[in-house]
């Protein structure tokens, strides 16, 4: 493989243009509040609407948890959020058995009642009825915006913006038994929300750095190429713009 290197210094002017696609997803809410009354069991399980690890039509390497060039987002997308959790809140590690504690018994009669759960990566849900009472209780471990638990999107988010490997989280999360999602799943949330995101933030930071930049009149900015040649014709490459006075770079372009 041969690198060949290339700079020049001209006078830049440019706009930036963006697309747009829109992901729609619902809104899931489970009512933490207890109810007592004529509440009746219902004939079959409560299901979440959680279809994240259900999804499996993405090509990934479960090996290289680092970069999939077939699952690189090139386009924003507008994401409809509906609710605003607060991400700083704390999170805690916590026992299953601790968790079931909470459902055991019912606080109205105190008979032992009928507890479910479902899980979904690091998230859970349990449901407790009372057969005597009818007492009946929802509670979920975390929000959900969409269809996608903040806890597991969180996660990958911070996965992904440390450059760690999931390969390498899974394997803690493994010796430890604490429950995780799936490489898919992180997959989805890449291409969903995360690389949008970046790419969005990209969009909109460069925009007003050239529209600061334009004010000032002429710019003084430099190129380079970069290109891997197999044989003697350049097949990919990449060409990068920086401003020379503030070493920013205002542009960069895969080909």
């Amino acid at each position: 493989m041969v690198i060949f290197r290339k700079g020049i210094q001209t006078t830049y002017y440019g706009h930036d243009v963006g697309t747009q696609t829109t992901d729609m997803f619902p809104y899931v809410q489970l009512s933490s509040t207890p109810e007592r009354g004529s509440v009746f069991r219902p004939s079959k399980r409560p299901r979440l609407v959680l279809d994240e690890e259900e999804e499996s039509d993405l090509n990934v390497e479960p090996t290289d948890s680092t970069y999939n060039p077939d699952s690189v987002v090139t386009e924003e997308s507008e994401l409809a959020i509906d609710t605003q959790p607060d991400y700083s809140d704390n999170k805690y590690i916590v026992f299953e058995s601790c968790l079931r504690e909470l459902f055991v018994s019912c606080p109205i009669c105190k008979t032992k009642c009928v507890v479910q759960s479902r899980r979904r990566g690091t998230f859970v849900a349990f449901t407790q009825l009372c057969e005597k009472c009818n007492y009946y209780r929802q509670w979920q471990s975390q929000p959900i915006v969409g269809r996608t638990p903040l806890g597991n999107l969180l996660l990958s988010a911070a996965t992904y913006f440390t450059g760690g490997s999931f390969k390498q989280l899974e394997k803690i999360f493994k010796a430890m038994k604490l429950q995780m999602m799936h490489f898919v799943t992180f997959r989805i949330h890449a291409r969903n929300f995360i690389e949008p995101t970046i790419i969005h933030k990209w969009n909109q930071d460069q925009l007003n750095l050239i529209r600061q930049l334009q004010e000032g009149g002429n710019v003084a900015v430099a190129g380079d190429m970069r290109a891997d040649t197999p044989g003697h014709s350049a097949k990919f490459g990449s060409y990068t713009i920086m401003h020379m006075e503030t070493n920013k770079i205002l542009d960069l372009q895969l080909q």
